[in-house]
């Protein structure tokens, strides 16, 4: 199934692991690093030492009328600091920047500051929770708290999160799990990204203060569903040809 993109396809056909039509497993190499961001062996790092802010966004927008889903997965690892921090971000933004936005470091999680803009947040300094937020609410404000998801105080923590947005119902969901603990959270927030603008970049983010560890991504997949107008055409689409095959086995058995 066609991507529904903005723009030309290049930026994200290069990003994307496989042909556009099908595949969702996104090459982070070829993503827009910013802050110092980079890639090891398949591996997105978004902070290591303390006071970093950094990001990673694909180069090619997607339209906000589409809805998409996908999921990423990361690692907190203790590097010294005597707490993990400060987290890391999934980041959706419609900034003058572009794919070269960049938030502030620290509790900003790399995507504070950053304009037209909702994300998921993972703080793992002091707050130690998951939560959307926007670039009102900021990431260490976010629109409802999910305390009890423990991060930063372990040894390391690998985290799962799954996401969609839905842009028939306005609304932004995620779950998490983090399987140094077993716990799990689930979120969901009513935004309509149409108010951001035309289309938005999708991408990943961190920050670190004056505690720091090991910041990294290992995974991150997106897929894109067509608008509701081209589902309407494809409908439509079927229903001819149904109409043609019908015709056909009609004309056949008169024929006979």
């Amino acid at each position: 199934m066609k991507l529904d993109l903005i723009g030309p396809t290049v930026g994200l056909a290069a990003a994307l692991t496989g042909s556009v039509a099908n595949a969702a497993l996104i090459d982070f190499s070829a993503m827009q690093l910013n802050g110092g961001a980079t890639v090891n062996g398949g591996v997105l790092n978004v902070g290591t030492n303390g006071g970093a802010d950094m990001s990673a966004f694909i180069t090619t927008p997607i339209s906000t009328t589409s809805s998409f889903s996908g999921s990423f997965e990361f690692t907190l690892t203790n590097n010294g600091s005597p707490f993990n921090a400060d987290g890391v971000a999934f980041v959706i933004q419609n900034s003058a920047d572009g794919a070269r936005a960049l938030g502030a470091g620290g509790g900003g999680l790399g995507a504070d500051g950053i304009s037209n803009m909702v994300g998921i947040g993972f703080q793992s300094y002091t707050n130690n929770r998951a939560t959307i937020f926007t670039t009102a609410t900021t990431p260490t404000g976010g629109t409802g708290s999910n305390g009890n998801f423990s991060l930063g105080s372990n040894a390391s923590d690998d985290v799962t999160v799954t996401f969609s947005y839905s842009s028939v119902r306005d609304a932004l969901s995620f779950t998490a799990h983090n399987s140094a603990t077993g716990q799990r959270v689930t979120q969901s927030y009513g935004v309509d990204l149409t108010t951001l603008g035309s289309s938005v970049y999708l991408g990943l983010s961190g920050g670190t203060g004056g505690y720091h560890s090991e910041q990294d991504f290992t995974s991150f997949n997106v897929t894109v569903a067509p608008e509701p107008s081209t589902w309407a055409m494809l409908i439509i689409g079927f229903g001819g040809l149904g109409a043609l095959a019908y015709r056909a086995r009609r004309g056949a058995v008169s024929a006979a």
